[in-house]
């Protein structure tokens, strides 16, 4: 009979797998759609600033990064001052949508397996 400790640790590979997903993903985007999404933005905005800072495909990523937190927490960062609503709306609805839902799942694989682990590593279930 197939041990439990065995099925959770299948589950823990395939949330891997599934991050490494996302994160291929991440990269496809930011290769492709990112620079016409930075070109619609305020050069005065957070993003605007950083953007002479990251360079090459690692920079994309994070900045890509950066614009799914501000489509994901907008009215955060609209009170705090770091975007405008001319910025958020400049950004192409299909672009947002598809951020939003990468970012979710990341952190939704990121949670899973963090609990995945700890069951594993302390036993939590016996």
């Amino acid at each position: 009979m197939i041990d439990f400790e065995l099925i959770l640790a299948l589950i823990v590979l395939l949330i891997f797998l599934g991050m490494l997903i996302c994160i291929g993903a991440r990269w496809h985007i930011a290769a492709t759609q990112l620079d016409e999404v930075l070109d619609g933005m305020n050069k005065d905005s957070m993003t605007g600033n950083l953007r002479h800072k990251f360079n090459g495909s690692r920079g994309k990523v994070l900045m890509l990064t950066q614009v799914a937190t501000i489509c994901a927490f907008q009215n955060f960062y609209l009170r705090k001052g770091a975007t405008t609503l001319e910025e958020l709306q400049s950004i192409p609805k299909s672009f947002k949508r598809k951020v939003k839902i990468l970012f979710w799942t990341e952190i939704t694989l990121f949670s899973l397996m963090i609990l995945s682990v700890g069951v594993l590593k302390f036993g939590w279930i016996d």
